[in-house]
């Protein structure tokens, strides 16, 4: 990353400003400010859900029972609305979760045990720099070795400015994660090959703008 530029005699990463580390707060922070990071973002997503989201068990007219449960699942969660935020808040960072409110967790206590629902009441997307791994599984003889067994959630809600915290059993959540290569929890966040060139577009347009 620059820094033995030069047989060690630069250190270009940091003659030029760019971090070393990047953080998931930081792709997010980018996202929020940035056209372009907004867009590189957006515009894929945008193209990938837009349309209907249907399950089609046979070409005739008259909806299945599958079908009719998926119709009701799908309007009354607004699953398109839900699934198109999970897929920006995965490419925002390593990885997203999606929080599965099922109806056998009455308490907050109830969520850090294994599931056994009966039904879906609510699904909650949460970014990477809301979520921290609390547990994970460290037997090697178990199908999901260095796979998390219990996530903490951060729940901050910028309008009330109210914040809470929860443990989630692993069964109650859906990890995403977005362009994997060695890691099957954590992939390549989508801003990170582009980071720098962002940071640069903001020198130049903003360098120009001071100017004149």
């Amino acid at each position: 990353l620059g820094v033995d530029s030069y047989g060690g005699a630069r250190n270009l990463y940091q003659a030029l400003g760019y971090p070393t580390t990047i953080t998931s707060a930081d792709y997010y922070a980018r996202y929020e400010r940035h056209d372009i990071a907004f867009a590189l973002i957006d515009r894929p997503v945008r193209a990938t859900w837009q349309g209907g989201l249907e399950i089609i068990e046979h070409s005739d007219d008259k909806d299945t029972p599958l079908e009719k449960a998926w119709i009701e699942l799908r309007d009354r969660l607004k699953l398109e609305n839900v699934f198109s935020r999970t897929d920006r808040l995965s490419g925002l960072g390593s990885y997203a979760v999606l929080l599965c409110g099922f109806d056998d967790a009455p308490t907050v206590e109830a969520l850090q045990l294994p599931a056994a629902p009966k039904a879906l009441l609510y699904l909650r997307p949460f970014a990477e720099k809301s979520v921290i791994i609390a547990q994970w599984e460290t037997n090697t003889a178990n199908a999901r070795y260095g796979k998390p067994v219990m996530y903490q959630l951060s729940l901050n809600d910028g309008v009330t400015g109210t914040s809470a915290t929860l443990l989630v059993h692993y069964t109650r959540v859906l990890h995403i994660v977005d362009n994997p290569l060695e890691s099957e929890v954590a992939g390549v966040p989508r801003l990170q090959m582009v980071y720098n060139r962002l940071m640069d577009l903001e020198k130049i347009v903003g360098g120009d703008a001071e100017m004149f």
